[in-house]
């Protein structure tokens, strides 16, 4: 099989992409969750159908939650993307930038740090 830049005849490309999410989310995500998952099961000392179910709306929760994230972001790159194309993304990034740099400018206090800030708290206190 050749994994050629280009066009994909075959179609396969949306199997890899598929395959490679999840693998990555039957992976290293299932381990990262496994402790909270392995607690609630253990602790509610059900039966391994219960645990099975458990664990299968946990992970399809998960997997909702994701693909509604990733719609959202989706859709904010598609947006953002046409914003840049007719100049009015460009005029929002640039006052953007020279909000930032006002308020990075603007004369208050020094920020103190936060011992400094709870001794003088704690001596109100007294």
């Amino acid at each position: 099989m050749s994994f050629q830049s280009g066009a994909d005849p075959a179609g396969n490309h949306a199997v890899r992409c598929l395959v490679a999410r999840l693998s990555m989310g039957l992976t290293a995500c299932t381990v990262t969750c496994l402790p909270f998952m392995g607690t609630w099961v253990l602790g509610r000392g059900g039966s391994q159908v219960q645990a099975l179910r458990d664990t299968a709306l946990f992970v399809s929760g998960r997997i909702l939650a994701y693909s509604l994230l990733g719609a959202i972001a989706g859709g904010a790159g598609m947006w953002l993307s046409e914003a840049m194309r007719g100049g009015t993304g460009n005029a929002v990034i640039g006052l953007a930038s020279i909000a930032a740099g006002i308020w990075l400018l603007r004369a208050d206090k020094p920020h103190s740090p936060c011992s400094a800030v709870r001794v003088r708290a704690a001596r109100r206190r007294c």
